[in-house]
């Protein structure tokens, strides 16, 4: 696939969108704006997708980074969350979206945004498609304390989501280690991003306390590894990934997610 001559949708380091706004709870949110046909953050900081009306029927909200938010998508119906829309909608599942996402956010701003506006929205789940950014970020943190910081983080998202009866489900986010066939761009990358070891260790950690999680209305949708057939260039870097990739996430979360929301809703 050829490089979309304008980049990615929020332009080469979100060059695109407005410059962040300082959050007292959350640290940063995007600030509001409007370019379509690349993205849409509304006043209210946040991307949304769906019928307004499919609201009440069933509304989940997506927390993450920059991979949640849609970045390298080339436009906003290439990204994994408006194809995965689309999906659901063709197995007659009505669902409106709130991407509670923003570049640079691990899951301590991602449990600050859900304990202080998403509890507010009532969502039917929650979804965190995270777990890298909580190993790459924080580099001042060893990396034990960074997948321990990600696993205490996700237990009070469970306590607050169990208040709120609203259902969770983990998403831990496409791995380029997990890649069998890795070109050379990509060995590139990963010999550019640390301590590959070290990295696959710990995420290994995060999965399986994931993998042990699952139960009554908490799911998990493991995404580390659906990219690992691929023989052509994936990712960008050692987060994002192009559009063809952004395509088979939204499938597969559709995928995984349609025996979840035909599940009765708890009132």
């Amino acid at each position: 696939m050829a490089i979309p001559i304008h980049g990615p949708r929020e332009g080469y380091w979100g060059s695109r969108l407005a410059p962040k706004i300082g959050d007292r709870f959350c640290g940063w949110k995007e600030e509001p704006k409007k370019m379509l046909p690349f993205f849409h953050v509304e006043e209210d900081g946040w991307q949304h997708v769906g019928d307004v009306e499919d609201r009440d029927k069933f509304h989940l909200i997506i927390f993450g980074g920059s991979v949640a938010f849609g970045a390298y998508a080339s436009d906003l119906q290439k990204t994994y969350f408006s194809v995965m829309v689309r999906e659901l909608k063709k197995r007659g599942i009505p669902i409106y979206v709130t991407i509670m996402a923003v570049g640079g956010w691990w899951s301590t701003h991602e449990v600050a945004a859900w304990a202080t506006e998403g509890v507010g929205l009532n969502p039917h789940a929650v979804m965190f498609l995270d777990g890298l950014n909580d190993l790459t970020n924080p580099k001042e943190q060893p990396m034990v304390s960074r997948s321990k910081m990600y696993i205490s983080n996700m237990g009070i998202a469970e306590m607050l989501a169990k208040r709120n009866s609203a259902k969770v489900i983990y998403a831990l986010q496409p791995f380029l280690p997990s890649k069998k066939i890795k070109t050379g761009i990509e060995k590139r990358i990963l010999e550019l991003s640390g301590d590959e070891k070290l990295l696959v260790e710990h995420h290994g950690i995060i999965a399986e306390w994931l993998k042990n999680r699952h139960g009554d209305d908490i799911f998990l949708i493991d995404c580390s590894d659906i990219f690992t057939e691929e023989k052509e260039t994936t990712f960008a870097d050692i987060w994002h990934f192009s559009d063809p990739a952004h395509e088979m996430l939204g499938k597969h979360l559709a995928e995984h997610l349609y025996p979840i929301l035909s599940l009765p809703i708890k009132q």
